[in-house]
């Protein structure tokens, strides 16, 4: 019995929704690796211990916001969804749900440097897991609204080819100094997000129609504008 070919083309909807639950879901559990110090233990070793918890759940959070945005900025230009996208969507989905537990490895296990080499590797398979996925988009034209959005999908493959280079220098750093090796990963997304904000593009002015009288035109002009809108007639 011969079986009718499945569609080439998924809902987008319900791509952009599984996305969007798997990263508020990760995001939340992120908090869960910090551990809760006992009561009248908090000595320097307590403290260190906390501190250190907390910024690797602040490095981990900013990572998991940075892949969000970049993801909502590929998708917004989509028009459809085929399933190579999807298989390459959840490959990418795939090491960023182990973020949680790779982060609550990371805070527990201090000054090692086989645990930054894990922290690090999970978030290379997802900066390759993103790369692909932009590669496949910019080779599928069909799939998007504009050519902008392909032009921007090939931008944001070129911006995970250096995430992931900063992924495997901070390795090398942690060789030498764990703690250096921690600071890349912190630079990494602070560097991300004041990039994003210093690229965001304001919509460009509009002209106001002939006849139309706006702030931008001062009633001393009223004359002219009338002597103009005579000329057209």
């Amino acid at each position: 019995m011969k079986l009718d070919p499945l569609p080439r083309f998924f809902p987008l909807e319900r791509t952009l929704a599984l996305s969007d639950g798997v990263f508020a879901v990760v995001i939340t559990l992120l908090v869960l690796g910090i551990e809760v110090p006992e009561r009248g233990t908090l000595g320097n070793e307590e403290l260190a211990k906390l501190g250190h918890q907390i910024l690797i759940y602040f490095v981990s959070f900013c990572l998991v916001a940075m892949y969000w945005s970049q993801q909502s900025l590929l998708f917004a230009g989509l028009r459809r969804m085929e399933r190579r996208t999807l298989v390459l969507t959840l490959l990418f989905l795939l090491p960023v749900t182990l973020l949680p537990f790779v982060t609550q490895f990371m805070g527990t296990w201090r000054d090692s440097w086989e645990v930054v080499a894990v922290f690090a590797a999970t978030n290379l398979l997802a900066g390759l897991g993103f790369l692909g996925l932009c590669r496949h988009l910019v080779g599928e034209p069909e799939l998007h609204e504009a050519a902008d959005s392909a032009k921007l999908a090939r931008r944001l493959s070129v911006g995970f080819v250096f995430l992931v280079s900063i992924m495997g220098f901070g390795v090398l750093i942690a060789l030498i100094d764990v703690r250096a090796g921690i600071v890349c990963f912190v630079l990494l997304p602070i560097a991300h997000f004041v990039n994003y904000l210093r690229n965001a593009q304001s919509p460009p002015p509009q002209t106001p129609p002939p006849g139309i009288l706006t702030k931008t035109n001062p009633p001393q002009q009223k004359h002219k504008q009338r002597i103009a809108d005579e000329e057209v007639k």
